[in-house]
Formats: C-alpha cells, sequence, structure tokens
C-alpha cells in the first residue's frame, strides 16, 4: 500500500505494530486527504478507518489482499483526480 501511494505521488505513513498498522496520508494535518482516500476506499468495498488502527490477521487470504490493493488504488486515482 505505501508503494502503490509513492506510485501515486500520494506518500503514506506507517506505524504501529504490523499487525494493527495505522496508515495515512503523510503530511496531511488536517485529515482531509485521509477521510478522501478512506471515504474512496470505502466506495470500493474496502473499509479503512480514517483515524484508528487497521486489522489484519493470518485468516486474510491473498486474495483477501489483492483485493484490498485493487480498492486502494482505485482511491489513490480518486485522491489524485480531487486533490492533485
Amino acid at each position: 500500500m505505501l508503494e502503490l501511494g509513492l506510485r501515486y505521488g500520494i506518500p503514506l505513513q506507517a506505524s504501529g505494530p504490523a499487525a494493527m498498522p495505522y496508515v495515512r496520508v503523510a503530511d496531511d494535518h488536517s485529515f482531509r486527504k485521509q477521510q478522501a482516500l478512506c471515504a474512496a476506499a470505502t466506495q470500493n468495498g474496502l473499509y479503512l478507518h480514517p483515524h484508528h488502527n487497521w486489522y489484519l490477521s493470518l485468516s486474510h487470504t491473498q486474495s483477501d489482499i489483492a483485493q484490498t490493493l485493487e480498492a486502494t488504488e482505485v482511491a489513490f486515482v480518486a485522491l489524485k483526480a480531487e486533490y492533485g
């Protein structure tokens, strides 16, 4: 996801343990871009909480991860269109 963000010119920052990272748009002190990114992801079937850690587990399959990255990429396109 971090690599995808860079590909679209939207650097992300990740913190927290690997199993429950908090990923956000870097240098977005107003959280507007973060909220727009999470809203766009949700519109594509991926719920990302804009202000809280996300949770991963071994129950997530490779297919789940692929779907997550696809929805995230669509969200990056939307964010790029909105904020440049």
